[in-house]
């Protein structure tokens, strides 16, 4: 007996009554996994998975995009800073040749 795992010799001591008590308390509990329900846990497991993987990568573009709006936005800002000075300049020069 010492070449079996220690659960059977648990099992072995313990009535038929305890027995299917404890393979219920196992299957409510989710510990024990009924074959044909098996498939099914596995098929929503994967379909939550490319639900998640399409989310991601929904996300991930949104993300694309939001950085390229920013780029844009920045190239922008930087010409409007350069019209700016150009400005500037200009209306400095106005005002020394009127005053």
């Amino acid at each position: 007996m010492e070449d079996l795992p220690a659960w059977v010799s648990i099992a072995g001591a313990l009535s038929p009554a305890a027995l299917i008590a404890l393979f219920v308390l196992f299957i409510y509990s989710g510990a024990l996994i009924p074959k044909r329900t098996l498939p099914i846990l596995t098929e929503e497991r994967d379909q939550r998975m490319r639900d998640l993987r399409m989310e991601a990568d929904r996300w991930r573009q949104v993300s694309e995009l939001r950085d390229q709006e920013l780029s844009t936005l920045r190239d922008q800002v930087g010409m409007l800073l350069e019209q700016s000075e150009v400005t500037v300049v200009l209306l400095q020069a106005i005002k020394n040749q009127a005053g």
